[in-house]
């Protein structure tokens, strides 16, 4: 299409493309869960699928196992069970940003 002597885009041939580049969309990532259930003598069992750590003692191989799963800009869910204080969910939260993961929902989970 011409107009004053200039060439100008055809409106069919954007709307092509555009559906073209729909396709191409990622679909939402479903939120990785893991599961944090607090004992009476302030240790914690963490379960990352099948993987379950005590913490704090598994620290760093609880680290090391969140460092092996792909993308770390996905949504996570922390689903906290038991008596845990502020500060016990809160060292939780810093070891799974310390592998990366800064998009982290915490979940109070008392009732499952």
């Amino acid at each position: 299409m011409e107009r004053n002597g200039k060439q100008r885009g055809n409106l069919l041939a954007s709307a092509a493309i555009g559906a073209r580049q729909a396709g191409r969309v990622a679909a939402p990532v479903a939120p990785l869960v893991i599961e944090a259930v607090f004992a009476a003598d302030a240790s914690c069992s963490v379960t990352i699928g099948s993987a379950t750590f005590v913490l704090p003692d598994a620290a760093p191989a609880f680290v090391a196992a969140l460092g092996t799963l792909p993308d770390p800009g996905r949504p996570l869910t922390l689903a906290v069970r038991g008596g845990a204080a502020a500060r016990h969910v809160g060292a939780i939260v810093r070891l799974i940003g310390s592998a990366g993961f800064d998009n982290v929902t915490v979940l109070r989970n008392d009732d499952a």
